[in-house]
């Protein structure tokens, strides 16, 4: 009597031969035996990164040398600036002519503040409405401060908040009412005009 043989028998007998043949592979060699396309794919993509990163550090780089030469153009511009230029920046004298600009440009004059030197915005003789001074700064940075307040923490009050930091434009008065006073927080300049020629 003869075997039938089904056809299913003959794909798994085939199958079996098939798979005890193949030798088994490590890793390291599939890895090895990978096609080189895969890697010739990263090297592109390993270039992009390395070109787009040398454009940002271009950019950085011509980024500070822009903002090192604004720095430098304002701070020459801030040692050339002109009492009339400053004035007129104050909008208080826009009211004022020809003539009267020409007067506060002439009796006007320079101070200037050396780190932590305090002035104060107060002045002993109260009574002439007429005493005391304009002051427009032209350079550095004066901390605002309550006369009372001890000087090392007005000048951290002036770094931290910007209302309280007087800079080149920024204006105070002098007069007999006043309790408070400025510190300088650098090397400071600033134009002081008497204040019966303001009034």
């Amino acid at each position: 009597m003869s075997e039938v043989v089904r056809p299913e028998d003959l794909q798994l007998s085939v199958s079996h031969e098939k798979a005890e043949q193949l030798p088994e592979v490590t890793p390291n060699e599939a890895r090895q035996a990978a096609p080189a396309e895969t890697e010739t794919a990263s090297q592109p993509k390993e270039n992009k990164w390395k070109l787009a990163f040398r454009q940002l550090m271009f950019m950085k780089r011509m980024n500070m040398q822009f903002n090192d030469r604004t720095k430098n153009e304002i701070e020459l511009r801030q040692q050339n600036i002109s009492p009339i230029s400053l004035i007129c920046s104050v909008p208080y004298f826009n009211t004022f002519s020809a003539d009267e600009i020409k007067a506060l440009v002439a009796a006007s004059r320079r101070e200037s503040m050396r780190p932590g030197e305090t002035l104060s915005l107060g002045i002993a003789n109260a009574n002439l409405q007429q005493e005391g001074d304009f002051c427009i700064v032209i350079s550095g940075h004066l901390a605002l401060a309550k006369a009372s307040a001890p000087s090392a923490i007005a000048l951290q009050q002036g770094a931290l908040y910007p209302q309280l930091r007087l800079g080149i434009g920024d204006y105070f008065c002098i007069h007999g009412s006043s309790t408070m006073k400025v510190i300088a927080m650098e090397l400071a300049e600033y134009l002081t005009i008497p204040m019966k020629l303001v009034l």
